[in-house]
């Protein structure tokens, strides 16, 4: 009975909380956030500057060991630091459908980027836009200078 006891105060305790919680979120903002602020603090085990360093430096050790056998055949076959590296897969022409087939693979409700065009823009206009993206695409490709905002992150 002791239990049920002090599980029913922990319950009615934090739900008086949680209720002070959600009047301060309303009432008073400051209030609220100062909650969280000093409800997250935990004193944490400081790392010496060496260790952290030492652990990343280690981190890689081993990173370049090949344990897979047609891994090892591969490497051992292909020679990696040329110069004059093709691959022709990326020199193919872009088409229509490779933009149509980009664009349906495009995801919705997702938030747009520094050109502040959504995904469903693209979804719900591809047929229209797909053979102007891939003009545009192509002389970009073929020219070789890219825009400045393709650089950026978010």
């Amino acid at each position: 009975m002791y239990k049920i006891i002090v599980k029913r105060c922990k319950n009615a305790s934090y739900r008086k909380k949680m209720h002070e919680i959600e009047c301060f979120k309303r009432s008073n903002p400051r209030q609220f956030w100062r909650y969280f602020k000093y409800a997250g603090i935990r004193v944490s085990n400081s790392v010496s500057l060496d260790d952290f360093k030492e652990f990343f430096a280690n981190l890689s050790d081993g990173l370049f060991k090949c344990e897979h056998d047609e891994a090892k055949d591969f490497c051992c076959t292909h020679y990696f630091n040329t110069d004059n590296c093709s691959f022709p897969e990326l020199d193919r022409c872009l088409t229509v459908d490779k933009i149509k087939q980009a664009i349906k693979c495009l995801k919705r409700n997702k938030a747009f980027g520094s050109d502040c065009l959504l995904n469903e823009n693209f979804i719900e206009c591809s047929d229209i836009l797909a053979s102007h993206l891939c003009d545009i695409f192509s002389g970009i490709f073929n020219s070789g200078f890219y825009p400045e905002s393709w650089m950026e992150g978010t």
